[in-house]
């Protein structure tokens, strides 16, 4: 969380003030918000004059869109997208500028990002510990549970695409934090069962979620549908190996759901009369339709052809891994290690494939316990994944229709695809942590040379033969200075994080006898490390 917090600053410091092609949009949205309490329309203009002057670069960034005749780009053209996120930002904006003016105003609102950056990799610890721990396979694992956990925040922290939306305005890393604590919270009741609080909470995070954006929505919804799997495997009585119910009060029919449903039912209104709202002004929920003919766009390639192209997918995994919020800087680099990153976690993919096969085949026996565990793990699996597999899907069809083509349209299923890249290269033998430690080491420094990339070339230094502008840097002068720093501080925390990886030795290998029971043996463990511990003089042999 440390790491992601400074790498996302650096971001901050290094971005020039509404450098960000949709950074004016964001910033007058929230500003707008607050100052009015009613969110803007699409067609509604960015602020002029002296309230442009208040708002650091937005003055030259207006005289800029002017010169180059690109009108949309003058209107607050993000206002279709749910007000919550833009709600916080907005009152971090207004009280920024009430206590040192513009430049404060727009760091304190790129500020709201790097936090839900920090809670967004730390719902990602606690979903990939969660579902590492409930895999009946985990002793064949390199990694622990909690090695695990900690190996996903580390690739979280450094994927370059979230760090940099981290460093400003937008609101792709507050769906991305919503999202996955959506996610975690309905597969701890799919896995663990249902409690009064986890169902009482489950509807307040969907529509947390979905009030943020859109790209929420297939979380959400993935979330609600694992909240009801849960809550129906323990209405049937069945058990699992993860929870001990007898601690635990579950609910074994429909009564039980009215409160929780009464609840998501208030959670979920606001959102509900959003998306009537956008039906009503811009003919649909999303108002795709009406953005695409304001910016005049046409159809970029037909549905199936963009599907089924290897290019589009590969283009869309290279911007979900490191993009830019505007420009093309370096694609080359970022294709090249992207290609190296994917060719990486295939072969582990591989490798899992191999072992489990394996596994199978040599296992006993399965248990009626084990057999449902890997039942209900396989189903919370399978919704999972269907969160980032959609949100593919639905940013290809966007790119067809005539929309860019962003990797951060497919960030709030971000943590899924970690985690299963995670729990691949936790079946390398002898080497995942060192697996881990590489993959993300490439990626830290794809991080690293975004930030000082954009810096360095001058970003705020615009100029056509018509019109020369420069936006500023919210750190001035002292930026250089602010960004070594941040820079040898994420070097460190990363050497810290990847050190508890590649230093830790694999877990001891349990060859379990069938005729033994397993209670006997995990006793004795008990016995010997308690002695241990205490100075007894116990050894453990070889």
């Amino acid at each position: 969380m440390a790491l992601a917090t400074v790498l996302g600053l650096g971001h901050l410091l290094a971005t020039p003030s509404m450098w960000p092609v949709d950074e004016t949009a964001h910033i007058a949205y929230a500003e707008s918000l607050v100052r009015t309490g009613t969110p803007p329309h699409i067609d509604d203009p960015l602020p002029q004059g002296v309230d442009a002057r208040a708002i650091p670069g937005l003055t030259e960034r207006l005289r800029w869109e002017q010169d180059q005749n690109r009108d949309g780009r003058q209107d607050i053209w993000l206002s279709n997208h749910p007000p919550a996120a833009y709600l916080i930002q907005g009152v971090a904006f207004h009280a920024g500028r009430a206590l040192a003016g513009g430049t404060l105003a727009v760091t304190l609102a790129r500020a709201t990002s790097v936090v839900w950056m920090a809670v967004g990799v730390w719902a990602t610890m606690a979903l990939a510990t969660l579902l590492a721990g409930a895999s009946p396979a985990r002793d064949r694992r390199r990694l622990s549970p909690d090695q695990i956990g900690l190996a996903a925040g580390l690739l979280v922290a450094v994927t370059p695409t979230l760090s940099h939306l981290a460093g400003v305005a937008f609101t792709d890393v507050p769906a991305f934090t919503t999202s996955t604590l959506c996610l975690l919270l309905g597969a701890r009741i799919a896995l663990e069962g249902p409690t009064p609080l986890r169902l009482y909470l489950l509807g307040p995070a969907i529509g947390l979620a979905v009030a943020v954006r859109t790209t929420s929505l297939p979380a959400a919804g993935i979330a609600g549908l694992l909240g009801l799997y849960g809550w129906w495997g323990a209405r049937r009585g069945e058990t699992d190996a993860l929870a001990d119910r007898s601690r635990r009060r579950t609910w074994p029919d429909l009564r039980g759901l009215i409160g929780p449903a009464l609840v998501a039912a208030v959670a979920l209104t606001p959102a509900a009369v959003w998306a009537l709202r956008n039906a009503a002004l811009y003919g649909s929920v999303t108002a795709s339709s009406y953005l695409l003919d304001k910016f005049e766009r046409d159809v970029n390639a037909g549905a199936v052809e963009t599907l089924v192209s290897s290019d589009s997918w590969l283009r869309l995994a290279t911007r979900m891994v490191a993009d830019l919020t505007t420009g093309h800087w370096n694609v080359g680099l970022r294709r090249d290690t992207v290609q190296l990153v994917l060719t990486l976690l295939f072969g582990a993919g591989l490798w899992w494939l191999l072992l489990t096969l394996r596994a199978r085949h040599d296992q006993p026996p399965r248990s009626g316990s084990v057999r449902h565990t890997r039942h209900v793990l396989r189903a919370t699996w399978a919704l999972l994944s269907a969160v980032p597999i959609s949100l593919a899907v639905a940013a290809l069809l966007f790119h067809a229709s005539g929309g860019s083509l962003h990797g951060r349209y497919v960030l709030a299923g971000h943590a899924v695809v970690v985690i299963a890249a995670v729990v691949w290269l936790s079946s390398l033998p002898r080497w995942s942590g060192v697996a881990v430690a590489v993959v993300a080491g490439l990626l830290l420094i794809v991080d690293l040379s975004l930030i000082w990339g954009v810096f360095a070339e001058d970003s705020g230094n615009w100029t056509r033969t018509t019109i020369r502008i420069q936006l500023p840097y919210v750190a001035g002068v002292a930026t250089p200075w602010l960004l070594g720093v941040a820079t040898a501080l994420s070097a460190w925390l990363f050497r810290s994080v990847a050190g508890q990886l590649v230093a830790s030795g694999p877990p001891v290998e349990r060859h379990r006898d069938a005729s033994r029971p397993q209670v006997a043996e995990e006793s004795v463990g008990r016995v010997v490390g308690v002695d241990a511990a205490v100075g007894h003089g116990l050894t453990q042999p070889g």
